[in-house]
């Protein structure tokens, strides 16, 4: 090799001394190429092949261009390929016959890394402690220009560009730290990025890594040895919305502001364990440990977070999309793919838990996903009095998504959860009560098209806040052309109310609905339109009487129209020899009906 060398060196003094030295001059190809090849695979440890020509030029600084240049890892798991390779020598060694590399300018590289190709050679596990051989070959910098990374892993279906990718490495020497910094676009996110190793001492290389990006900054802090890297792991987003879009996006997360992450960290080939995380996130801290699986398959998550306190208010906006513009149910498809994205195994748990003003204490969730089926189920939490738990699972189904929810309360003091829920306080006492639905459809439209299932409450001790059934049943012989003004305001005690409902194509039926009290008995039949959010109920009132088939007078009410705003109309009465209340299902029987004026409807009761 050295004879070539001093050729193309005496050349090159030859060139310069009449002003030709910026110009490119080829070299003998395949021996240049392929001396050229054999170091460069040796620097990167991998099968590098030299396709094109080669060409020397002395001015400004003399240096070795390779155009086309290819190189592969012998596991598969990188493989590079570069519209050009530049590599500078230093000046003096060249006099002396040596080719002598002072650093590497790649343009327009593809760099293509095979995920389950380098988790199976354990190829994190061989960047173990950094042993700077390039740095002792001579080699000081690298630099990439212009390049392209692309991550790929066909058993879970990653395929991620990276784009606009320049970097620049300075190995410093034996005695100094080698760093990095580049820049580089993912998603539409362009992020900084900087490495710092310091010089290895016991089988331990100092190592310091930080990204940045409008949506989140992260960094590691720590030693690399030959399994693993140990340090500190922190993560910062000042918008989940924004992480989440990097992800594919979630809608209604835009309220819940960013959080901070932070723990201890053992990073291996196939696991990350966080033994002490912290997480800061709307408001709550929660502590506890999180391991992160890399292995063949789906990545996964397990652990266990607690916090003293949670405030989940902005989750409420999670509910934003179930809804269109309209106000009806969205027709949008639900995000299938994201049941098979990564397996959870997650428990969190809260002393106390709040959603704005409704409180509840000793709060369990456990989130469990595994083979498009995603598992969220609440262990008994108390408030208000009582207890009330829960499970809800989506699964894959065809092309769109099954879904199940099943939910019991018992002993809650309705009333006061009403209130601090904010919704209208029209009923009080305590409730029990248990719902099981499923349904089936590519959008949210479709499940509630479809939903089947059953609930079945009890309420005890309570009343109806706003009609004043037992003072208009008294009133109503007496003063049937008032009853509408009779019915307004007050309220109707009662000491047990029961309800029966049949979930079907999309249809809740009232099986049974039943309230007995001191001054009035109610019976209620009808149906509900889960998928147009329409009511269509018949209500049927009466005093209380000793025997069935006592003469009482009675009132009917038809309450029907939109959920947000049902009309009710009001029927007298006149005695029928039996309370109508006593079947629900039942007509007028026979009594005549004195229809209230035009326009005596009223609205949102």
């Amino acid at each position: 090799m050295n004879n070539w060398i001093q050729r193309v060196a005496g050349a090159a003094l030859a060139i310069a001394a009449v002003g030709g030295g910026f110009a490119p001059w080829p070299l003998a190809g395949d021996a240049l190429r392929r001396d050229i090849a054999a170091q460069t695979g040796s620097l990167l440890g991998m099968r590098v092949e030299a396709q094109g020509r080669a060409v020397f030029s002395l001015l400004p600084l003399p240096h070795v261009k390779i155009v086309g240049f290819r190189a592969a890892g012998a596991n598969g798991a990188v493989a590079i390929d570069a519209a050009s390779l530049t590599y500078e020598a230093r000046f003096l060694p060249l006099l002396g016959g040596r080719l002598e590399l002072a650093g590497a300018t790649v343009i327009a590289p593809k760099i293509v890394v095979d995920i389950d190709a380098a988790l199976a050679a354990g190829a994190p596990t061989r960047a173990g402690s950094f042993d700077p051989a390039i740095s002792r070959r001579g080699l000081s910098f690298v630099e990439i220009v212009d390049g392209e990374l692309l991550l790929r892993r066909e058993s879970t279906g990653v395929n991620e560009r990276i784009s606009s990718v320049n970097a620049a490495v300075d190995f410093g020497g034996s005695a100094s730290p080698t760093t990095a910094r580049g820049n580089a676009v993912w998603r539409g996110e362009a992020a900084r990025v900087a490495l710092w190793i310091g010089a290895s001492a016991e089988g331990r290389t100092p190592v310091v890594a930080t990204l940045q990006s409008p949506a989140a900054s992260a960094s590691l802090d720590g030693d690399v040895m030959a399994d693993a890297f140990e340090g500190v792991a922190r993560l910062q987003a000042a918008s989940i919305a924004a992480v989440a879009r990097l992800g594919g996006g979630f809608p209604g997360l835009e309220d819940i502001g960013g959080f901070t992450f932070s723990s201890p960290a053992r990073i291996t080939a196939k696991t990350i364990d966080f033994p002490g995380a912290r997480v800061d996130f709307a408001g709550s801290r929660y502590n506890g440990a999180l391991t992160f699986t890399l292995g063949a398959g789906r990545p996964k998550v397990s652990g266990t977070l607690a916090a003293d306190s949670v405030d989940l208010t902005a989750f409420a906006a999670l509910a934003q999309p179930l809804r269109d513009p309209a106000g009806g149910w969205s027709a949008a498809p639900l995000p299938r793919a994201a049941l098979d994205a990564i397996d959870i195994d997650l428990r969190v748990s809260a002393a106390k838990a709040n959603v704005g003003s409704f409180r509840a204490s000793g709060v369990g969730v456990s989130i469990l996903a595994a083979g498009g089926k995603l598992e969220a189920s609440l262990a008994e939490a108390s408030a208000y009095g009582g207890v009330f738990g829960g499970r809800a699972t989506a699964r894959q189904a065809g092309a769109g998504i099954s879904t199940q929810v099943e939910g019991r309360v018992s002993n809650l003091d309705l009333g006061a959860a009403l209130k601090a829920a904010g919704w209208p306080r029209r009923f009080s006492g305590t409730l029990s009560a248990d719902l099981a639905l499923d349904g089936e459809g590519v959008a949210i439209a479709d499940i509630f098209a479809g939903l089947r299932g059953d609930a079945h409450l009890n309420l005890v001790d309570g009343d109806i806040d706003g009609l004043d059934i037992e003072g208009a049943l008294r009133r109503v012989e007496r003063r049937p052309a008032t009853v509408l003004s009779d019915l307004r305001g007050g309220k109707t005690p009662f000491d047990i109310a029961s309800a029966s409902i049949l979930f079907d194509k999309g249809i809740a039926r009232i099986e049974t609905a039943r309230a007995a009290g001191p001054g009035a008995r109610v019976g209620v039949s009808g149906s509900a339109s889960l998928s147009s959010r329409r009511l269509s109920l018949r209500l049927l009132a009466s005093a209380p009487s000793a025997s069935p088939a006592a003469e009482a007078p009675g009132l009917g009410f038809d309450i029907a129209g939109p959920w947000d705003a049902p009309a009710l109309t009001l029927d007298t009465l006149a005695p029928t020899g039996r309370s109508p209340a006593a079947d629900p299902a039942a007509e007028t029987g026979g009594a005549v009906q004195t229809r209230p004026p035009a326009g005596a409807a009223l609205a949102n009761p």
